[in-house]
């Protein structure tokens, strides 16, 4: 199931100036991801979603859940909920 909470991304390069903050508040977990960039807003249709996962070696691959996939560019889900579930984030964001 699709809910509100994903953020889709793609491997872009890097740049200092563009970093953000994105803010997980689920369950008792508050907590900041610094991102190196953030695109926009992308919208997507149900059609163009496709479970497919990220390649196991990737750093997200336990919090993704498939991908989506829109003019010729994969926008890989990540899910905040899934890493605001892991025990070794919760200790380190402590």
């Amino acid at each position: 199931m699709l809910t509100s909470e994903v953020v889709c991304y793609q491997s872009l390069t890097w740049q200092r100036s563009h970093r953000k903050v994105i803010v997980i508040d689920h369950s008792s977990v508050f907590s900041g991801l610094l991102v190196d960039r953030v695109v926009g807003i992308e919208q997507f249709t149900r059609d163009q979603y496709r479970a497919e996962a990220i390649d196991s070696d990737s750093p997200f691959a336990a919090y993704n859940h498939g991908k989506f996939s829109k003019d010729g560019q994969d926008w890989y889900v990540f899910m905040p909920s899934m890493l605001a579930r892991d025990l070794d984030y919760i200790d380190a964001a402590i």
